[in-house]
């Protein structure tokens, strides 16, 4: 049985280049993915864009915001949203998580 080929899309709200949970889990699936045969853009936030890999897209540099104790490196406003519009509309994927 031939898998089929997908374009995914994934987003990771926070800071790509600061360690944690939810970077390593999107780098993993993406990581993962792409060692399959597909094709992989994630799209975040990100400091240093000379140091992402290959499949980020900076989404712009993050914010942090101090909550419950920790600090969130995240992004939102009208230039976030503009990339954001961006990735989707040239990404032509098959699925977006």
């Amino acid at each position: 049985m031939t898998l089929q080929k997908l374009r995914i899309g994934l987003v990771c709200p926070y800071g790509w280049d600061t360690p944690g949970g939810v970077q390593n889990h999107v780098r993993d699936l993406a990581e993962y993915l792409i060692a399959k045969g597909h094709f992989v853009s994630v799209l975040a936030p990100v400091i240093d864009e000379a140091a992402i890999p290959d499949y980020v897209v900076s989404a712009g540099k993050p914010i942090a915001i101090p909550y419950n104790g920790a600090v969130a490196r995240v992004l939102f406003g009208p230039i976030a949203f503009s990339r954001v519009r961006h990735w989707i509309s040239n990404g032509k994927f098959d699925s977006v998580i």
